[in-house]
């Protein structure tokens, strides 16, 4: 076959591009993590199996390219960065975020998850639930009269025990100051400020 310049042009079969499969460098294809039972991780560089990816729907495979432990340990190294966008994106998407909380909570596989998650730490908890109960039971009958947290001062306030075999022996404590009692999730900056003293995880507040 002769094209439009007088030379002669190569077969069809030569010039259509064979797909060939993408390795990853370093990695023979006949590796394990090229099979569909693993997935390599972009940071640690590990053959992993995929229910350790997270789901991501703008990839090819569905999956995340980084692990769940490289992005918990990303995300632990970055903690102030993401702290201050979420709080930012909260700020400018406050609508949208409420209107979408409100019709995540109407589902009904969120309601299947958080009762089942519900029965499961009634089971192995009991004595926290049942204290739990108990004070709400307090504070209804005017038994227990909620205060401001005891770190703080915040008006809107969690009953905290310190002991679950004394349900009606409660502080009382913001959420962000609960959390952080429990070891779960440091104080925001704006209210350590304040001069309460940050605990060890699992602590109890100082008196």
């Amino acid at each position: 076959m002769v094209n439009s310049v007088g030379m002669k042009s190569p077969p069809v079969l030569e010039r259509i591009r064979v797909h060939q499969p993408r390795v990853q460098r370093g990695v023979p294809f006949d590796t394990p993590s090229a099979t569909s039972e693993l997935k390599r991780c972009s940071r640690c560089r590990n053959s992993r199996p995929r229910t350790q990816f997270s789901k991501d729907a703008s990839r090819r495979d569905g999956l995340d390219h980084k692990c769940k432990l490289c992005r918990k340990n990303h995300r632990g190294d970055n903690r102030e960065h993401y702290s201050s966008y979420r709080s930012s994106y909260y700020r400018q998407h406050r609508e949208h975020v409420a209107s979408y909380y409100r019709a995540y909570v109407r589902r009904p596989e969120h309601s299947e998850r958080q009762g089942a998650y519900s029965k499961r730490a009634l089971q192995c908890h009991p004595d926290r639930h049942a204290a739990r109960s108990t004070a709400r039971a307090a504070i209804r009958k005017g038994v227990l009269t909620p205060q401001p947290c005891e770190a703080c001062g915040e008006p809107k306030v969690e009953a905290h025990h310190d002991d679950y075999s004394r349900p009606l022996d409660v502080r009382w404590l913001c959420f962000e100051h609960h959390l952080a009692v429990h070891g779960k999730r440091p104080v925001k900056l704006e209210r350590a400020s304040r001069g309460w003293p940050y605990p060890a995880a699992g602590a109890a507040l100082s008196e």
